[in-house]
């Protein structure tokens, strides 16, 4: 490689990329890099190609938190660390730390296209679960969203209130119901605000009675603060399991909860 690009700017803003990043062509030409200027960098060895109009230094392995960053950030999509993953990162779990590779849950708006390379195994040694059932209303879910500081990149994820819907949400086909009583168990401190908001906005009527069902069992302090008159719950039973034990007061038919 010739002195003259070793010691160039533009040089030195490729080896800034930071360590586990994607960027994309815009990212690159805000710091001065054309995408001509990019594909001699990829011929180069500069530079890897990753997918469309997306690049990485060569030889950096890719964890999530860059992926979502990448997505988040600059692609500006609307996709949002959602669930479990939400949950484990607000310090309800800690199955994110403790894997060398993470299972790592993400909710994607409906319609939104997720670019293939995202989706791609071989560009991440993380795995990312894209969830497009939302439960809330695209424009609703600003309430519930915070940013948090991830291996050095900035990501935006549920709050517990929203997480724990999620979570419900896919019980019990795709989330054992053992284990969300469990989360739901350990969630003693939520703000009964903010309870009261996702309560309100739900689309998932399963979810909500769940919800509900689960913080009065556990006879958590924010379920006594909860205005039901606000809630709209449906009409009929809801069913997760047959045979197993009915709450007459949210018309919900549940498994029992294995002691762990």
């Amino acid at each position: 490689m010739s002195k003259n690009i070793t010691h160039t700017p533009l040089t030195r803003v490729v080896l800034e990329i930071p360590q586990g990043s994607i960027v994309t062509n815009d990212w690159l030409a805000i710091h001065g890099i054309s995408s001509k200027l990019a594909w001699y960098y990829v011929k180069s060895k500069w530079l890897k190609k990753v997918g469309e109009k997306v690049y990485k230094r060569p030889n950096d392995i890719i964890g999530w938190t860059g992926l979502v960053n990448t997505v988040q950030a600059q692609l500006g999509l609307p996709v949002h660390v959602s669930g479990k993953s939400a949950l484990a990162l607000n310090g309800h779990l800690q199955y994110l730390q403790m894997s060398d590779s993470a299972l790592v849950d993400l909710t994607v708006e409906t319609k939104i296209h997720i670019p293939k390379w995202v989706k791609d195994n071989n560009l991440s040694k993380d795995k990312l679960i894209i969830n497009g059932n939302m439960v809330l209303n695209s424009k609703d879910y600003k309430d519930f969203l915070i940013h948090q500081e991830v291996n050095g990149f900035d990501v935006v994820i549920s709050c517990n209130e929203l997480a724990i819907m999620e979570v419900l949400q896919l019980t019990p086909t795709q989330q054992d119901f053992t284990e969300a009583a469990q989360l739901m168990e350990g969630l003693a401190y939520m703000r009964a605000s903010k309870v009261q908001l996702v309560l309100e906005k739900c689309n998932s009527i399963k979810a909500k009675r769940l919800y509900l069902y689960l913080g009065t069992k556990f006879n958590h302090d924010w379920i006594k603060k909860i205005d039901m008159s606000k809630i709209y719950l449906g009409s009929g039973k809801r069913m997760l399991t047959k045979g197993g034990t009915y709450d007459s007061e949210f018309q919900i038919t549940v498994p029992e909860i294995q002691e762990q």
